[in-house]
């Protein structure tokens, strides 16, 4: 009698002891993929990401082999590679102790940002990521939880969650001009103080290239070597930074005769037109925008409609004078 209940006891013992390991296992799958399953291995299928925050929020799409917010704007790649890098890679540090855990999730949903992540129209990940700033932690949770966790990127320094801000300045590519030869119809450059080097370049396809002088209309002689590493420069020009809608100083440049003036009209029949403007004519610069080597940089007017700031280095190769590409 006593064995069997010796017997009995054991296999009641055993029963709890599975019991209880198929709970916590199953607890624990339930966490792994509902509550902490932040990182999106294969982010290929991803077609859209959407960043939200008071109320305002930014939708980046591919097209073209870049990523575009605002249908015309590219997103700057470096940072949708850090992006990228946050939505496959992130790993869990640590969980929350329990008696914080409702004090930084409702950190979290106050001040952090939402990230919604769509296959076409399905979307297969929401949550929130926050970065306190006193404790230098990175907190992340899935829509809808109340379980937050401190996570890491792995091989990355510093704060990882300010890329996901909604800032069309910040997220905006950095690349004004990105042209291929092929892309290109034409290039006229106005020099405003010596017009006699001044000049358009006719190239496409399906035309020879042409030269001409701005001012008598009449076709030049010109080095094909010299055309060549001129088109050359309008593979990527980068600015330093966009300012914003700056009134003041709008409302400055298009009163003041600029420097030069570069048409650049696309196969498509685009036209892109820039027109720089050195610092000292204009009012109030460079102090107010932080530059320090005053001599160095320049306005640039995009299309009489958006300001930045340019390094004479990245301009000045697409400002050249009709003697470059004669002598």
């Amino acid at each position: 009698m006593i064995k069997n209940n010796f017997v009995v006891s054991i296999l009641f013992f055993s029963l709890i002891v599975i019991a209880g390991w198929f709970f916590f296992k199953n607890n624990n799958n339930t966490l792994n993929s509902n509550e902490a399953a932040f990182a999106l291995k294969d982010t290929s299928v991803i077609t859209s990401i959407v960043i939200s925050k008071n109320d305002s929020s930014l939708t980046f799409s591919r097209s073209g082999g870049y990523w575009h917010f605002y249908k015309s704007y590219i997103a700057n790649p470096s940072l949708m590679d850090i992006c990228f890098r946050v939505i496959s890679q992130v790993e869990i540090k640590s969980a929350i102790p329990k008696k914080k855990l409702i004090e930084i999730s409702d950190k979290i949903k106050q001040k952090g940002s939402e990230i919604k992540i769509y296959q076409k129209n399905k979307l297969i990940r929401n949550y929130y990521i926050y970065p306190d700033y006193l404790t230098k932690s990175i907190y992340m949770m899935m829509k809808g939880s109340n379980k937050p966790f401190q996570v890491l990127l792995p091989s990355f320094q510093g704060n990882f969650a300010a890329v996901f801000r909604i800032d069309t300045n910040f997220w905006r590519d950095l690349s004004v001009i990105r042209y291929s030869p092929a892309q290109i119809n034409y290039i006229k450059v106005e020099q405003t103080g010596n017009p006699k080097q001044s000049f358009i370049l006719q190239t496409s396809k399906k035309e020879k290239i042409i030269l001409s002088d701005l001012i008598s209309g009449q076709s030049q002689k010109f080095n094909s070597e010299a055309v060549e590493a001129y088109l050359f420069c309008f593979r990527n020009v980068k600015i330093v930074k966009y300012i914003g809608n700056e009134k003041k100083i709008f409302d400055q440049l298009l009163k003041t005769q600029p420097s030069y003036i570069i048409t650049i009209r696309e196969v498509s029949g685009n036209l892109k037109v820039l027109k720089t403007y050195p610092f000292n004519k204009i009012s109030g610069s460079p102090e107010k925008e932080n530059i320090v080597y005053f001599n160095d940089y320049c306005y640039l007017l995009l299309n009489d409609q958006e300001i930045a700031i340019v390094k004479f280095v990245e301009i000045d190769p697409l400002t050249r004078d009709l003697d470059f590409f004669t002598h």
